[in-house]
């Protein structure tokens, strides 16, 4: 995972351990974004939304 989340989780200072659950939990609900089918994704302000918070798909 790459993206806005990953960079804040990381600064919280989380142990290796808690920090790979909460990333597991946000790719999980990342990977189930309707926006990630979609054929106007590459123009789309919400697929960019996603893609800076969850990283590139």
């Amino acid at each position: 995972m790459s993206g806005q989340f990953k960079n804040r989780i990381d600064a919280l200072g989380f142990d290796e351990e808690v920090k790979q659950k909460v990333l597991t939990v946000i790719e999980e609900a990342g990977s189930a974004c309707p926006c990630l089918q979609c054929s106007s994704k590459d123009t789309c302000e919400n697929f960019q939304w996603h893609t800076k918070w969850f990283g590139n798909k």
